[in-house]
């Protein structure tokens, strides 16, 4: 009876320490975990997972505190002082003030190329050649070691928003040179929200925590893991749907085409028009799926006023000839084959000499900096539901921009709007300033995207509200 007893015991000591651990094929890996290197909406999830944020946005689209136990915003709309939570630590370290001014400073230095630069300096009212004078004396204060106030130039209500962000997780002020980056070893060095061990080795992430364990890659042989994030048209194809359940995350996703402005590849104004309306006539007949919605304007629904999502119908324009083949380069991702087969039979129709080359995630960048196109589709995730959350595609400054045509005037309109007290004022004349560009055609409005997950997982389809954006822990949850 002792020996029995003895393994009964065991085995329910096993059991419970066991974890459950799930292979995850991710479309593009990142280049490290730090999460200001993040610019792909799946390697977000990893952001969440590993940090925490000042302020985060629950699976209802509601904004909670998160490092932040509560916040007051001054009348002005331009002092937000923060109280923090006592309860906070990365593997032992405690969070306090001075790990959110250094998080801050960070991502402010000249030397941070990620989006979340462009969107601090919009929200703290800075301009870009003025942040390399930047004071942060006036712009952050340590009140205490759990409290901290950010002072505005001008009022700017997407802030919360801002500070919201994947690419703005909390970094400890005790960061060493070579933490959250990938080595040589594999071990992936660094504190992080959770207890867990990092690895980066033979191009698999792993991560281990208590709960559970992630082997996160990219592979061809997506049938082979228990969840895919972001699985291509034939991919899906590929899965037998008796193991695989397939669904959506309800994302704020833009997937348009965006023109090509350097001197060998740069078309009329008469061009672009008669070309715009060519290739829309071919997307407003195209079947709508799980991926896929017929999106006529830059935004998606659900950021700007109804005025601004009138028909932008591009009237029927005169016939020009193009004295050169047209090269289209399009994600493979984000197109059907049914698109993509009609319009290249449209464009032949039309007599119009056209080349559309089909591009995969992993090549996207090399063929976006190429600029060796007339069109190259672009998706982006607006990542706070405001219009601000999807200009960095459009700023001059990002490197991973989609169009190379200037949008200083559109960006200087947009200015005079930008830090209005006024909610309803701003989104007015926001919605009267795209419009405007809009009508310029650099840009062909196509499809609104929703980001697609393909799980061996008991897994219900998401509610999530559009706003929230899921960390590896909740792509598992089965609850």
């Amino acid at each position: 009876m002792k020996i029995k007893f003895a393994v009964i015991l065991l085995f329910l000591s096993f059991s419970s320490f066991a974890i459950k651990s799930y292979q995850i094929s991710m479309p593009i890996m990142p280049k490290s975990v730090l999460p200001i290197k993040q610019w792909h909406y799946y390697n977000y999830f990893i952001s969440k997972y590993l940090f925490r944020n000042l302020v985060s946005i629950d699976n209802k689209g509601l904004l909670r505190g998160d490092i932040a136990k509560r916040w007051s915003v001054s009348k002005d709309g331009q002092k937000y002082t923060f109280e923090l939570k006592k309860n906070v630590f990365y593997q032992g370290y405690q969070i306090t003030a001075w790990d959110i001014e250094y998080s801050l400073k960070r991502y402010f230095h000249k030397s941070n190329k990620s989006s979340i630069k462009s969107y601090l300096l919009n929200a703290f009212g800075v301009r870009d050649n003025e942040s390399k004078k930047i004071n942060f004396d006036e712009l952050i204060k340590v009140n205490n070691s759990l409290s901290i106030s950010l002072n505005l130039k001008k009022a700017y209500s997407p802030l919360l928003y801002v500070l919201s962000l994947p690419t703005f997780g909390i970094i400890p002020k005790t960061m060493k040179e070579g933490d959250y980056q990938f080595s040589v070893s594999g071990n992936v060095k660094g504190k992080f929200a959770r207890d867990a061990k990092v690895d980066f080795k033979e191009g698999k992430l792993s991560i281990i925590s208590k709960e559970e364990s992630f082997i996160i890659s990219k592979s061809d042989q997506v049938s082979n893991y228990d969840v895919v994030l972001g699985p291509s048209e034939e991919d899906i194809e590929g899965l037998d749907k008796e193991k695989y359940s397939i669904f959506s995350l309800n994302g704020l996703a833009i997937n348009h085409l965006y023109f090509n402005c350097n001197k060998e590849y740069n078309l009329s104004a008469k061009q672009r028009r008669y070309l715009s309306f060519i290739i829309q006539g071919v997307f407003d007949n195209a079947k709508e799926n799980y991926l896929l919605k017929r999106q006529k304007t830059f935004l998606p629904n659900g950021v700007m006023p109804r005025s601004y999502f009138k028909d932008h119908k591009v009237s029927d324009p005169t016939p020009v000839s193009f004295k050169r083949k047209i090269i289209l380069k399009l994600r493979v991702e984000h197109f059907s084959k049914e698109i993509i087969d009609n319009l290249r039979k449209t464009l032949l129709e039309k007599k119009i000499d056209s080349e559309i080359t089909l591009v995969a995630g992993k090549d996207y960048v090399k063929n976006l900096q190429g600029r060796e196109y007339h069109l190259i589709s672009g998706a982006s995730v607006g990542v706070f539901p405001d219009p601000d959350g999807f200009l960095s595609i459009l700023e001059k400054s990002n490197q991973y921009k989609f169009t190379n045509c200037s949008t200083e005037s559109f960006m200087k309109d947009l200015s005079e709007y930008r830090n209005t007290n006024n909610i309803r004022e701003r989104l007015k004349g926001y919605s009267k300033s795209f419009t405007n560009f809009e009508s310029q055609d650099w840009i062909i409005q196509s499809f609104s995207i929703n980001p697609i997950i393909a799980t061996k997982l008991k897994k219900k389809a998401s509610r999530y509200s559009y706003k929230f954006i899921p960390s590896l822990g909740d792509i598992v949850n089965e609850d």
